[in-house]
C-alpha cells in the first residue's frame, strides 16, 4: 500500500469511527476503538471487542431514524441574518410538529434546552442541534451560557430568522428598570437584535416584583425587542395576579412537566386562558422516570427510546418540550418522533407514573435569584 493510500485509509477509518461512535452511543453502546487504532485493517477480528453493553435492552433500542423533508419555521423576527448559507445536512432533518401562540404565530413543539452547554464546546453542541433541525432554543441569564448560545447560532450557519431564542429574566433582575437592563444585556450576550421569547424565570414572591417585571416585558414586546412574552414556574394564582394587574395573560408558561409530573390542572388553566404550556425536564430525569417499568414497557413495545415516549406523550398534548443532549445521535432521536404512535393502553400505563403535586417544586416557596 502506498503512503498516500494508507493516509486515505486512515482518514476513512477515523471518519467511520466518529460516525459509528455517535450512532452507537445513541443506542446505549460504547465504541471501544483502541484495538482498531492498533490494527486499522482488521475490523473483522476486532468487531467482537468493539461493543461494550451499557444499559442496552429492548427499552432503549431506538427505531432507525427516518428521513423527512427539512422543517423551516417561517421567519418572524426582525433584524438581519448572519449571511451564511445553512450547511448541507445528511440525512435530511426530521419534520418538526408545531403549535401556535394565541396570536397565531407558530412555535415548534420540540425545542432544545441549552442549560448545561457552556464555552466553545457548548457552542458546538448548540450548532449541532440547529443543524439537526431544532429551531427553538432555550436559555436563561441564570444559566450563564447566553454567549455560548449566540456563538452556536453563528457557527451553525442556520438563518437566524428561522430560530426562536428564549431567555429568562433572572431573579436578581426583577423590577421595572432592572428587568429592562437584564433583557438588553441578554440581547448583547446573545448577539441578537430581538428575542423570540422572554420569560420571567421564577415569580420569587418574597420580592414582590413579579408584576413590575411583567409590565416591563409587555413594554419590550410593544417596542419590538421581544416577540413573545411569558413566564416560567408560575402557578395559576400567580398568573391570575399578572392578568389582574395588566389585563394581559402571559403567552407561555414553562413549568416542570413529564409523565411523572403531568400537571393536568395547570395545563387546563393555561388552555382556558390562551397560554401555551412548555415543559422543562420533559424526560423526567429528576424523578428517575427512565427506571419505571411502565414507560420501559411502552418503549419496548414500540422499539423506541424512553425519551421518545416521554416526548411523544407531551407533544400529543400540544405541550412544547425542550429536551437537551450533547450527543448528536440523541439530539436527532429526540427530534424524530414521527414514527412514535402512542395508543390508549400506552397512555393508561403512563398515567400510572404521576407522582402528585406534593413532591413538585412549589414557586410559592421555592425562589431562585
Amino acid at each position: 500500500m502506498t503512503a498516500l493510500a494508507a493516509a486515505e485509509t486512515s482518514r476513512d477509518l477515523a471518519a467511520a469511527e466518529v460516525a459509528a461512535a455517535g450512532f452507537l452511543e445513541a443506542l446505549g453502546i460504547e465504541l471501544q476503538t483502541e484495538h482498531l487504532r492498533a490494527t486499522p485493517g482488521r475490523m473483522d477480528r476486532a468487531w467482537a471487542e468493539m461493543l461494550t453493553p451499557r444499559e442496552f435492552d429492548a427499552t432503549t433500542f431506538p427505531a432507525a431514524p427516518g428521513a423527512w423533508p427539512p422543517h423551516r419555521l417561517a421567519a418572524r423576527r426582525r433584524g438581519t441574518s448572519n449571511g451564511q448559507e445553512a450547511p448541507l445536512s445528511t440525512p435530511a432533518s426530521p419534520e418538526v410538529p408545531t403549535t401556535t401562540f394565541a396570536d397565531g404565530a407558530s412555535i415548534p413543539l420540540i425545542g432544545f434546552g441549552t442549560g448545561s452547554a457552556k464555552g466553545s464546546a457548548g457552542a458546538d453542541v448548540i450548532a449541532s442541534a440547529l443543524r439537526t433541525g431544532y429551531r427553538l432554543l432555550d436559555t436563561a441569564a441564570q444559566y450563564g451560557n447566553e454567549t455560548a448560545v449566540g456563538e452556536g447560532l453563528r457557527r451553525s450557519g442556520v438563518d437566524l430568522d428561522e430560530v426562536l431564542v428564549t431567555t429568562k429574566v433572572a431573579g436578581g433582575d426583577h423590577g421595572r428598570e432592572a428587568a429592562r437592563t437584564g433583557i438588553l444585556e441578554s440581547l448583547r450576550r446573545l448577539g441578537l437584535e430581538q428575542l423570540g421569547i422572554a420569560l420571567i424565570h421564577w415569580p420569587n414572591p418574597s420580592r414582590g416584583l413579579a408584576v413590575d417585571t411583567w409590565r416591563t416585558l409587555l413594554d419590550l414586546r410593544e417596542e419590538g425587542l421581544v416577540l413573545h412574552a411569558g413566564v416560567s414556574n408560575f402557578r395559576p394564582e400567580q398568573l391570575q395576579e399578572l392578568f389582574d394587574a395588566t389585563g394581559q395573560w402571559p403567552e407561555i408558561n414553562q413549568i416542570q412537566l413529564s409523565p411523572a409530573r403531568p400537571h393536568e390542572e395547570a395545563d387546563a388553566f393555561h388552555r382556558e386562558h390562551g397560554i401555551l404550556t412548555q415543559a422543562w425536564g420533559p424526560l423526567g430525569t429528576r424523578e428517575g422516570l427512565s427506571e419505571q417499568f411502565a414507560i420501559r414497557k411502552v418503549a419496548a413495545k414500540h422499539e423506541v427510546t424512553i425519551a421518545q415516549v416521554a416526548l411523544r406523550w407531551a407533544v400529543d398534548r400540544e405541550i412544547v418540550v425542550i429536551p437537551r443532549s450533547s450527543d448528536a445521535g440523541r439530539q436527532r432521536l429526540n427530534l424524530d418522533l414521527a414514527a412514535v404512535r402512542l395508543d390508549d393502553e400506552d397512555r393508561a400505563l403512563l398515567a400510572s407514573l404521576d407522582l402528585g403535586e406534593e413532591s413538585a417544586w412549589d414557586s410559592r416557596t421555592h425562589e431562585e435569584w
